[in-house]
Parts: C-alpha cells; structure tokens; sequence
C-alpha cells in the first residue's frame, strides 16, 4: 500500500517531468511494492501464488492471451466508449486481463511481459518502424504511455525504449498491484473482491498519466 500512496503522490506532483525525474518515480514504486511483496511472500501472506519460477511453455498461451486481450479491450471499448469514461472501463478492463495472466500463470514475469509489449507496440506504431503509411502519432493512442526521451523517440533507439517499458513502467505497475493484492489479503480472501481492489487503484493511479492532452 505505501507503493500505491507514494505513487499517486509522485504521479500527481512529477509524473510530467523530466525523463530521470519520471524514471526515478517508476523505480520507487517498484522498489516499494516489490520489497513489501517479497516480505509478504516470504512470511507465508500471499492471496494467490505470484511467483514459481522462471516462465515456461504453459506460460506462453497466457502471454498470447494477454496481448489480444489488452489490445481488444482498449481498441474496442474506446472505440464504443469515447473520452475519460472509455478510458477508464479500458484500464480496469486491460488491468483484469493482466490479473487473469498473473493468476493463470503464478508468475509475475508474465503479466510484466504483456504490458510491456503492448506499450512498445505503440511506441513502434509511433515512430513508423512498421512502414511509411503505418505511423499512428501517440497522441492518436487512446490511452497515454510514457516514453523516456533520452535521445528522441526515433526506430534507432527503440530497443532502449522497449527495454525501459518492460523493466521500468510495467515491472513497476504490475509489481503495484501485487502489492496491493497482498495488503488486502489481510482483510479479505476473496479472490476476485481482492483482485477487483488491486485493479481499481491501479487505474485510479494509472488515469494520472493516461489521459492525452
């Protein structure tokens, strides 16, 4: 829980600043939630097993099944649903998709993966890697991601880019809602009541930096 206070906090007071400021910001999230979860674990309190290793072949239907799901839950919902209220169903809907990934895999790595594509993918979409009449400008993109302009986002630094989205913004977000899905455990063992809060706050925290200007 202090991952999620501290990152509403941060997103609301620097999430539009400079390229280290918001990377600084991602990175304690992950460090809060990540180390509150580990402890958890550790101490035998956990609402579903989250981490079992490295991924394997079971894992990968789970990663497919992830990136169609976040791709057709926000195409399609803000397409039917326009503005802030499509923005949000898309979020908690994408956030049950990645929850239904982390629980059908028991591995955090999984749901990290699927988030992390799906943000590179519109980064790529961005910059016109996939072809001269394929550019789709990020500010066409329903829901806000955030890129590191180290450089400018160009094909060349795309690698650095996608990098940066799996280990920074989706390892810090997923690890989030662990976190939170873990302090709830304390007051509840429903699964799907626990897996509800975890994703709700997340898109509370998430609509912060989601929305395009």
């Amino acid at each position: 829980m202090l991952g999620f206070i501290f990152g509403v906090f941060a997103l609301v007071n620097f999430g539009t600043g400079g390229t280290f400021q918001s990377l600084e910001v991602f990175g304690l999230i992950a460090m809060f939630s990540g180390f509150a979860s580990y402890i958890a674990l550790r101490a035998g309190v956990s609402p579903f097993k989250w981490f079992d290793g490295l991924l394997n072949r079971k894992d990968l239907k789970w990663l497919g099944f992830g990136i169609a799901g976040i791709f057709a839950s926000v195409i399609g919902i803000t397409s039917v649903v326009p503005g802030s209220i499509g923005i949000l169903i898309a979020l908690f809907v994408g956030g049950i998709v990645l929850a239904i990934v982390l629980i059908k895999s028991q591995n955090f790595l999984a749901p990290i993966l699927v988030h992390g594509v799906y943000n590179t993918i519109v980064l790529i979409a961005s910059t016109g890697a996939f072809g001269p009449g394929a550019v789709i400008p990020l500010s066409a993109s329903p829901i806000q991601v955030p890129v590191f302009n180290f450089e400018g986002l160009t094909p060349d630094n795309l690698l650095g880019q996608a990098a940066m989205q799996v280990f920074v913004v989706a390892g810090s977000e997923e690890l989030l809602k662990i976190g939170i899905s873990v302090a709830m455990s304390l007051i509840t063992r429903n699964i799907f009541l626990i897996m509800g809060i975890s994703v709700g706050a997340w898109t509370g925290m998430h609509s912060i930096i989601s929305y395009v200007p």
